[in-house]
């Protein structure tokens, strides 16, 4: 819940600095951001759910294969991912109607930044401790750092995306 607060906040942020060009190119990074962490998450959860009917079933071995297959299929999700926004980060901007040169220029770069970030953040899996860090690397680190460098080093949204990179 904490990492769609925080990729709300990042939209409050850009609309702060007064540009429709930083609104625009945070708009298009949010909801591919958003997308890409659903389609992870979705497969995490059905895992955890496979896992947890193996174990109660008293079947450890086929629990563990399962999470053998499931961290396998995250793999390959993060490549997809990846590679389907390099190769298409030229016109998922246009599918958002933006037109201006210099933000679909700049929603072109974010995207870039977005899925190399994410594509490292998933291959952690370090859940156990996953929450508590998250918690205080959202709050305590990574909202400041992006506050800062939005506002104060003045680097538009990547300031916000480094943020949360730094964060997370």
């Amino acid at each position: 819940m904490s990492e769609s607060w925080v990729f709300e906040l990042g939209v409050l942020f850009a609309a702060k600095l007064d540009s429709a060009r930083s609104l625009s190119a945070q708009s298009v990074a949010y909801q591919v951001g958003v997308f890409l962490f659903q389609v992870g998450q979705s497969v995490g959860v059905a895992g955890n759910v496979r896992i947890g009917q193996y174990l109660g079933a008293g079947k450890p071995v086929e629990a563990k294969s399962c999470k053998n297959i499931i961290y396998t299929l995250g793999v390959f999700i993060v490549a997809f991912d990846m590679a389907l926004i390099f190769s298409t980060s030229r016109w998922i901007p246009l599918v958002f109607n933006i037109r201006e040169p210099e933000a679909l220029a700049l929603s072109r770069h974010i995207l870039l930044v977005v899925v190399s970030m994410e594509g490292m953040i998933k291959a952690c899996g370090k859940q156990a401790k996953g929450a508590g860090i998250a918690f205080f690397g959202f709050y305590v680190i990574g909202i400041p750092l992006a506050a800062v460098f939005m506002f104060v080093l003045k680097i538009d949204v990547f300031g916000f995306w480094t943020g949360y990179a730094v964060g997370k």
